[in-house]
């Protein structure tokens, strides 16, 4: 449905992972692939952290999507 995902300052909500009803089966088995997901972030947000952000990053790529990861020095 789409060919990317860009999030900016943001995260994908742990239940995603936590729940197997969020993840359709055929991903983790390699049948269906996700988009490739860019990630923009402040490594000084206080808000949504870049380790909160990074924990999405993770389990985004546990489950076979492409992700990439920019940052700046911004809040």
């Amino acid at each position: 449905l789409f060919s990317g995902v860009a999030l900016l300052a943001s995260f994908v909500p742990r239940i995603v992972f936590e729940e197997s009803r969020f993840i359709d089966p055929r991903i983790k088995s390699g049948e269906i692939s996700l988009p490739p997901y860019l990630f923009c972030h402040g490594t000084i947000d206080e808000i949504v952290t870049l380790e909160r952000a990074q924990l999405s990053i993770d389990s985004l790529k546990s489950i076979g999507a492409e992700v990439s990861l920019v940052t700046d020095e911004v809040g």
